[in-house]
C-alpha cells in the first residue's frame, strides 16, 4: 500500500490499517470522527419544482452502514477496542471482520 487510503473506508479497510503501525492513529482518529457523526436524519423534498415541501426522514444509509458495520454499536465498541489498546494487545487480524 503507498500511503494512507483518501477514499470512503469500509469496516475491513479499518481492520487492516490498524494492524499497520504508521497507519494506526490516523485509522483511530478516523473511525472516531466515523462514530460522531450523526446523519441519522436526513433532509428529502417530496414536493414539486413549483411547490417544494422538505421532509426530514431517517437515513436509509447511514455512514456506519455504508462503511459495513451492522449497526451504531458494533462501529462504538471497535472504537472502544481501539482506544483502550496497544497495538501489539490489539484483537483484530488481518482478514477478521
Amino acid at each position: 500500500m503507498r500511503g494512507y487510503p483518501k477514499g470512503f473506508l469500509t469496516k475491513q479497510d479499518y481492520i487492516n490499517l490498524l494492524a499497520i503501525p504508521e497507519f494506526a492513529d490516523q485509522a483511530k482518529a478516523d473511525l472516531a470522527e466515523l462514530a460522531a457523526q450523526d446523519d441519522s436524519m436526513i433532509a428529502v423534498d417530496r414536493g414539486t419544482e413549483d411547490a417544494p415541501k422538505i421532509e426530514m426522514i431517517e437515513n436509509p444509509l447511514p455512514a456506519w452502514k455504508r462503511a459495513g458495520f451492522k449497526d451504531k454499536a458494533e462501529l462504538e465498541k471497535m472504537v472502544e477496542s481501539t482506544i483502550k489498546k496497544t497495538p501489539a494487545e490489539r484483537e483484530f487480524k488481518y482478514g477478521e471482520g
